[in-house]
């Protein structure tokens, strides 16, 4: 009888408080985490944006060099010009020009910039696009593999789970 009132008054009201304290500081690690992923393309598109609406042409679309998004972990830069076309891009995926979906460029006027954009299963990107005007006018998008990020969220998660259940054995314990 005492091990069952233990259980009723104790343990399970605690395993509760436990399990849902642990699922708070997952999403909050998760969602730092992948915000986070963001600052770098924020910062890559925003000054692409500001030299195409100068009149330069950034680095990132100079020279031969591309970015095989599936491989690689470097950032990539697209732009279109507002009537959608005429694209430049550094981007590459399986030896093929990367194009987004034009609904990418669309919700960036509209406001929603940060997309995480997956172009084919296993490879997903954290991208910001910009509308800019100027010498030209259009949308830049800026973006890279979420590949390293998603694995750091992969291990927390892990780290959270065993701290988790080795709480859960010590309250049974005490």
């Amino acid at each position: 009888m005492k091990i069952t009132t233990f259980f009723i008054k104790q343990f399970i009201p605690t395993s509760i408080v436990l399990t849902v304290a642990c699922g708070i500081i997952y999403l909050a690690v998760q969602q730092t985490l992948r915000s986070s992923a963001d600052d770098s393309v924020v910062q890559l598109a925003e000054n692409t944006a500001s030299q195409l609406a100068s009149g330069k042409i950034p680095d990132a679309f100079n020279g031969d060099a591309k970015v095989d998004i599936g491989r690689s972990l470097s950032p990539f830069v697209i732009y279109l010009s507002d009537e959608k076309e005429g694209i430049k891009s550094n981007a590459q995926l399986d030896g093929h020009t990367l194009v987004p979906p034009v609904g990418i460029f669309n919700s960036a006027r509209d406001g929603r910039k940060n997309v995480t954009w997956q172009p084919r299963p296993g490879v997903r990107c954290a991208t910001y696009t910009v509308h800019f005007s100027g010498a030209k006018s259009g949308f830049v998008m800026a973006g890279h593999s979420l590949r390293e990020t998603e694995k750091h969220i992969a291990n927390i998660g892990h780290l959270i789970a065993l701290g988790w259940v080795a709480s859960e054995i010590a309250l049974l314990v005490v």
